[in-house]
């Protein structure tokens, strides 16, 4: 069987660029049903992670990825063990996101309803200490 996964990522990257036809369309796509799961969130990263190999500008598409993240993990309006593991490995880690991962995280627990421990910590381990 095809990897349509796979097949996407190879056509959205081809042209060297992905434009904001492409973000719109692949939203509009993972959307279609009003919340996104860690397989699509898993699915965008991998698109990132090609596009970026390709130094492909990923201005624009990492505002969507962002949010696409942040819609995921606060899907249930709770922040899981898992789901901070997830900001974690998506987020914090990457050095690209360094800029707003302590932004994105505090917008995250202001939204949450409810928030695993490990979050707290990983969000305190990010703030500066005065």
């Amino acid at each position: 069987m095809a990897d349509f996964r796979k097949l996407v990522i190879d056509l959205v990257v081809a042209d060297g660029v992905i434009e904001a036809d492409e973000i719109k369309l692949i939203k509009k796509s993972l959307y279609a049903d009003k919340m996104l799961t860690r397989d699509e969130v898993a699915f965008l990263t991998d698109l990132r992670a090609v596009a970026a190999r390709k130094k492909i500008d990923l201005t624009a598409f990492d505002k969507f990825y962002l949010q696409a993240i942040h819609d995921n993990i606060l899907g249930n309006g709770i922040i899981s063990k898992e789901e901070a593991s997830l900001a974690q490995e998506l987020v914090v880690k990457p050095k690209h996101f360094a800029e707003v991962a302590l932004k994105f995280l505090q917008n995250l627990k202001k939204k949450a309803t409810k928030v695993a421990p490990e979050f707290d910590a990983l969000l305190e381990k990010l703030t500066p200490k005065k």
